[in-house]
């Protein structure tokens, strides 16, 4: 009798343990990994930047696309560290057999552009983030997402702006690089407008429009990305921030802060 009561006692030992041990799975399987860390040497190129992800779990791998898809375990199996040598939009995530994929890490990069001679400003920053000076938007520095980085020149008025080349040159496009941070009262810019060679015409001004939010979003490094093609010794910048946060806003009414990092001209 001693004995099939020792017996029993053995086997409800280890249901307990089996049961522990797949509810630990399940815990595990319901819980996604860490995003991968991502550190770059720049994200402006000029020949090339250096990347490398890196992950804390063990047994994590980490998969990564160059076309803006989602990775997943098909794609391209990060290994070494990487040369980009073009400009793009790289998504990165971690894989492990026994734990939820992680959230997308993204970075974009940028072509290194035309340098401009100089950049006279018709409005001033706010005093706390007026950047790194004059040049601060021109200067093939990207910031972090922290609003406080002395990348970022944040306004609390429209930012205008004349940039001038030293010849007049074919540019393409412009890139202007904005924060998304509602949470800090930071939201993208309303509108753009171009005026091409400083001119007040009409057929030379380029105005693009900027879709707002419509609800609280975790902070964000955004770029915009407007067509010139046309030649031009200067362009005069006019950068709205938006003039009325919406009703979803504690700030609702308000003014919303415009933080801006780089401008890119190809």
């Amino acid at each position: 009798m001693k004995k099939l009561l020792i017996m029993f006692f053995v086997i409800l030992m280890c249901m307990s343990c089996k049961k522990d041990n797949q509810n630990v799975y399940l815990q595990q399987e319901e819980i996604s990994l860490v995003q991968p860390r991502i550190e770059v040497s720049n994200t402006i190129i000029d020949s090339f930047v250096t990347l490398v992800a890196k992950t804390g779990t063990k047994g994590t791998e980490i998969y990564y696309t160059t076309d803006k898809s989602e990775p997943i375990l098909s794609s391209l199996k990060y290994v070494t560290p990487l040369k980009i040598f073009e400009p793009g939009v790289y998504n990165f995530k971690s894989f492990h057999p026994n734990w939820k994929p992680s959230e997308t890490a993204t970075i974009t990069f940028y072509k290194m552009g035309y340098q401009p001679t100089d950049i006279i400003w018709y409005t001033k920053p706010n005093e706390k983030y007026k950047g790194q000076g004059r040049l601060t938007l021109v200067n093939k520095k990207k910031a972090s997402l922290s609003y406080g980085n002395p990348a970022w020149v944040g306004f609390d008025s429209v930012a205008i702006a004349k940039v001038v080349f030293n010849n007049k040159m074919m540019v393409k496009n412009i890139d202007i690089g904005f924060l998304c941070d509602p949470q800090s009262w930071i939201f993208p810019p309303s509108e753009i407008t171009l005026y091409l060679n400083d001119s007040n015409n009409n057929s030379d001004k380029i105005i693009t429009l900027v879709d707002g939010l419509d609800s609280m979003v975790p902070s964000t490094m955004k770029n915009i990305n407007i067509e010139i093609n046309k030649e031009v010794n200067s362009l005069r910048i006019v950068i709205t921030n938006l003039q009325h946060i919406p009703e979803w806003h504690e700030g609702a009414g308000n003014k919303a802060w415009l933080f801006m990092d780089e401008w890119i001209f190809n």
